[in-house]
């Protein structure tokens, strides 16, 4: 469902979007999924992605906020950053 829902996208269709890469897995095992094929695929499309992806395991679901927090402390700063820059060239671009 993803792939079909991405590709309605064309070539930079998320161009001045900060993405971030979610996904959930059965096993930590597969941790680098998020980072390895989401990543790239939004990427391709044109959005900007900051910050590691959030990879949460099927035993950390019962606890998603904790799971949630332990990567937006690193996260969320580079979020920021990233909006703000996004921020700043649209007003730039306006002007």
């Amino acid at each position: 469902m993803l792939k079909a829902f991405l590709d309605r996208y064309g070539s930079n269709g998320l161009a001045g979007t900060v993405a971030v890469p979610v996904m959930t897995g059965g096993w930590a095992g597969h941790y680098l999924a998020v980072e390895v094929h989401l990543r790239p695929v939004l990427v391709e499309l044109g959005a900007t992605v900051p910050a590691r992806g959030l990879y949460v395991t099927e035993p950390e679901l019962g606890e998603v906020d904790a799971a949630i927090a332990r990567w937006a402390v690193a996260a969320v700063p580079l979020i920021r950053g990233a909006l703000a820059a996004h921020e700043a060239s649209d007003t730039a671009s306006v002007v």
